[in-house]
Order: structure tokens, then C-alpha cells, then sequence
């Protein structure tokens, strides 16, 4: 019987995000009869407790989330890191008789490409970012086998980087659909979040950054708030690196501006989303440059309708008027017009959340994703870089 290859993932980040829950579906998903995976990441945390949980077993390198900057103390800080993970990943591709590495976002793969290179293993790079990696994107791509893109906007996007031909595959992100179902749990998630049975509730939920555009959210309920007089607002999520100090003190103030503070709850980091979906009834998703939008394609699993951007991911999520309702970038009027046009018709707005469901359960299922990881796998390690 043939033993299974020993597979590296490297992620640079150990709190949960989208990319950490791409990882888990991965490395929990793979047919252990083919592939045993490890995962480097930079420290414990809730992602090496769930890796735990599914009996991955795990090691721990210093990884740094890399920024661009001119700092000097800061670059021989990365200098430093650079070596010593490296280093560390040498040693555990011999001790561990690792045949291909994998890396989950595009810091691994900075840290990642030149220890595949010199140990003559394939290295698969998952870009899953729409950020301007300049000059150091061409040379990551030249030291990746494959590139797997998260969407079709992350591929065209890698264009830049001069991937060689037919070396990068879109594969988007799934959905646990085991996980997100819908269970009737509306009235004790409604009564946990203190809302009415009557009240319109909509929410958006990412990380708390700037370029999720919540300020176009909070502008959306503005309009919304005085079509619809039981419509209240939630703002799901944090600022998970701290990256953006002032910018949750910043929405705030936007929302009393607009006198909307007893409309527009920050409610942060929630623990049950799938829960949290069933009490809502609608999701924006006001991102313009969305990679893919774990979380537009998380609602449309639980059968919720969703308000997104024709832009980017999300785009690529929903089929417009069929699957959900696609606007204009940076348009809040249009994102009101839309949320209000379904408060008015919430025949429309269930047959829009069916059609999502069945549309995520048929194209965004975990047997497809890994499906298609596997594939990969198979390919590079025939030496079939393409």
C-alpha cells in the first residue's frame, strides 16, 4: 500500500479569518490516504486548537504579517524572522520527508518559495488578496509551481505578478454547508441579540477595515432607517490585527452624525454566525474590492438574501436579480434602494435566499473544493507543473 505524501501548509496569521477558515477546510477535508498534512503557523492560538481537534498535527515557526515599510528597525526585524522561519522550514521539509508545500496566503509565500526551490519540492502558493504586491509578486510567482487564485478577479489580478502560462487555477473558497444550514434557530437568536419579532434587521459582517466600506453601510441604513421605520442595523465584526485603530471610533461617530446610534449596534466579533444569519433578514456586503466574500457566500448558504457590489468576488458569488442583488461600487443610495425594494417585497426577498442556497450547495460545497485541491496536488507532485 502506498504511503501518503507528507504535505506542508504555512499560514503566517493563527487568529481566525477568512483565509484560516480556508485553511481548516483544506487540511481538514484532504483523503488522509493520500496526503498528511502539517501546518506551520506563527503561534498557538484558536487556529491550531481547531487544526488540533481535527488531529492535524502542527509546528510553530515565528512567522511576521509583513507591511510595507521603510522602517529600519522594522525590515531587520523581518530580515531576522525571514531567516529563522526559513531555517526552520528547511528542517522540518527533511525531518518530516515533506513533498510539497503549500502556502495559504501571500506572506507564507514570501517566506516559503526559495525553501521549496532549494529543497527541488513543488510549492503551491493560494493567493487569496487583491493588494499590490509590485516587484516582489513577480518574484513569488517564479518560485511557486501553481498559484491557486480565490476568485477569477484574484487571477486576472496575479497578471501582474507574470505567472508563467497556465500556472495559476481558480479555485474559490466553500462553504461548511453542514455548518451553515438553516436550523429554525430565528426566535432564540433574535431574543440573544435583544430584537423584536417584527423589526427589519440587517447586517454586514467582515473584519472592520477600511476598505470594507462600512462608512457606505452606515450611510445605506441612514436612507433605509427612513423608508423602513422597524428597520434596525448590525455591524458584525473587529479589527482583528488592530490594524486601523481609530476606525471603529470613526463609524461610531459617522452613525450619530447620521442620528442613527439607536439604529446601528457594533456588536463585534460574534461567536455563532450561522445563528446570526438566521436572525437577520438581509445582508450588505458593501466591499468594492472583495477577493471573494466568505461571508456573502455564508448568508447565501443560509438562505439569506444578499446586497453586494458588482465588483470583484462577490460578483462572481451572484447571478444579479436570481441568487441575490448586485449594485453599483460605492453607491450607497443604490444599496438603500435595494434593501428597501426587498423590505417591501419579502416574497421576493425568500426567493431570492432559496435561490442562493441551492446555488452555494450545487457550485461552493467542501467535496468540491478539496476535490479540487487534490487535483492540484496530484498534478505537481507528476511533475505537472500546469
Amino acid at each position: 500500500m502506498n504511503q501518503p505524501s507528507n504535505i506542508l501548509l504555512v499560514n503566517h496569521a493563527s487568529r481566525m479569518s477568512g483565509a484560516e477558515h480556508g485553511l481548516l477546510h483544506i487540511a481538514g477535508g484532504l483523503d488522509r490516504t493520500k496526503f498528511a498534512p502539517t501546518v506551520v503557523l506563527p503561534e498557538p492560538g484558536e487556529l491550531s486548537k481547531a487544526l488540533d481537534n481535527l488531529n492535524v498535527p502542527v509546528e510553530f515557526l515565528p512567522l511576521k504579517r509583513l507591511k510595507k515599510t521603510i522602517c529600519p528597525c522594522c525590515l531587520l526585524s523581518y530580515l531576522l524572522s525571514l531567516y529563522r522561519v526559513q531555517s526552520g522550514l528547511a528542517r522540518l521539509v527533511k525531518t518530516n520527508s515533506i513533498r510539497l508545500i503549500h502556502t495559504n496566503s501571500n506572506t507564507a509565500q514570501v517566506y516559503t518559495g526559495r525553501v521549496a526551490a532549494q529543497a527541488r519540492i513543488p510549492a503551491i502558493w493560494h493567493s487569496r488578496d487583491l493588494v499590490n504586491l509590485g516587484p516582489l509578486g513577480r518574484l513569488m510567482a517564479r518560485r511557486a509551481t501553481r498559484i491557486i487564485a480565490t476568485s477569477r478577479a484574484v487571477a486576472k489580478h496575479l497578471e501582474s505578478c507574470r505567472p508563467r502560462e497556465g500556472s495559476v487555477t481558480t479555485i474559490h473558497n466553500a462553504v461548511d454547508l453542514d455548518l451553515f444550514s438553516p436550523a429554525d434557530r430565528r426566535e432564540s437568536a433574535r431574543k440573544e441579540l435583544g430584537v423584536a419579532d417584527d423589526t427589519f434587521l440587517v447586517a454586514t459582517i467582515g473584519q472592520l477595515v477600511p476598505w470594507k466600506r462600512h462608512a457606505d453601510f452606515i450611510q445605506a441604513a441612514t436612507t433605509i432607517g427612513r423608508d423602513i421605520p422597524n428597520a434596525r442595523f448590525l455591524v458584525v465584526g473587529v479589527d482583528l490585527f488592530d490594524d486601523n485603530p481609530q476606525y471603529v471610533s470613526q463609524l461610531e461617530e459617522l452613525a450619530r452624525t447620521a442620528g442613527m446610534t439607536d439604529r446601528i449596534t457594533f456588536i463585534g466579533q460574534h461567536p455563532d454566525i450561522p445563528a446570526l444569519l438566521e436572525a437577520v433578514d438581509l445582508v450588505i456586503h458593501p466591499a468594492r474590492r472583495e477577493p471573494f466574500g466568505r461571508a456573502v457566500a455564508e448568508a447565501m448558504a443560509m438562505a439569506r438574501p444578499v446586497i453586494a457590489v458588482n465588483a470583484c468576488g462577490p460578483a462572481e458569488l451572484i447571478d444579479d436579480g436570481v441568487t441575490g442583488v448586485l449594485v453599483p461600487p460605492e453607491s450607497p443610495a443604490d444599496l438603500a434602494n435595494a434593501a428597501i425594494s426587498l423590505a417591501r417585497d419579502p416574497a421576493r426577498a425568500q426567493s431570492l435566499g432559496a435561490a442562493a442556497r441551492t446555488h452555494i450547495q450545487k457550485n461552493f460545497a467542501l467535496p468540491k473544493l478539496i476535490e479540487s485541491i487534490q487535483s492540484v496536488y496530484e498534478n505537481v507532485l507528476a511533475g505537472n507543473p500546469a
